[in-house]
């Protein structure tokens, strides 16, 4: 039985030691790395669970982690909680410009079968392979040519945005005009990608850390992994 605080939504004691082990566990299952500083919020965001799983404290809950015959379930559960995802369409402009003034011309010179293989890994909601996109479909130079775009993330509840396809103001604090009205369909206040953008890209659950399932992706010409190594 889990205590009145527990119960009420006040936050579970969690000690160090078992920070250590959760925050290990976490980075061994998907390579994220918590430091000490991290403490509240892993214990701010995974008290609840704790809670839903009718348990006393954060070691039991450790230990379903490793144990439980839902584990991965839960694990899916944890890893959605505590992943930051800050991202919003045109971020990083001089890494875009050189994708459209550098790379995307050197592949064109030397891709004679016109195909082109984008991955956008740790995507989030979207916004990344969503603005790829929409510079690739700028270039009349690539029309006719097979593009195909891939975003993949580990957070299950992102790639659900992502795959919807609609976004708040807040996703377009560096855009042109020009894009919005051109690729978007504003209702509401909220802001509906078209289906143009849409069918260049495709979304996947993906943990980088398991190497059976990368394995499946393929060969890629260009790798955006800026948020991975964050």
């Amino acid at each position: 039985m889990f205590d009145g605080q527990a119960e009420r939504g006040e936050l579970i004691p969690l000690s160090g030691d078992a920070l250590r082990l959760i925050r290990d566990l976490i980075r061994n299952y998907c390579g994220i790395c918590f430091d000490d500083t991290s403490h509240f919020l892993v214990q701010r965001r995974l008290s609840r669970r704790v809670r839903i799983h009718h348990l006393d404290n954060f070691r039991d809950y450790y230990r379903l982690l490793l144990y439980d015959r839902k584990r991965e379930e839960e694990m899916t559960a944890v890893i959605d909680l505590l992943t930051v995802n800050e991202t919003y369409f045109f971020r990083e402009q001089n890494q875009l410009r050189a994708f459209s003034d550098e790379i995307i011309p050197a592949l064109k010179r030397v891709r004679k079968n016109k195909k082109i293989r984008i991955w956008s890994a740790g995507c989030s909601t979207g916004e990344e392979p969503y603005t790829l996109a929409m510079l690739i479909l700028e270039r009349s130079d690539l029309q006719g040519w097979d593009i195909e775009i891939l975003g993949s993330d580990i957070n299950q509840r992102v790639l659900t945005a992502a795959r919807r396809g609609v976004f708040r103001q807040n996703s377009f604090r560096c855009t042109e005009p020009y894009f919005t009205t051109k690729y978007f369909r504003e209702e509401d206040g909220l802001f509906a990608i078209s289906d143009k953008v849409k069918q260049l890209v495709s979304f996947c659950y993906l943990n980088l850390m398991d190497p059976l399932r990368a394995k499946f992706i393929g060969q890629m010409d260009i790798i955006f992994c800026r948020n991975v190594f964050m």
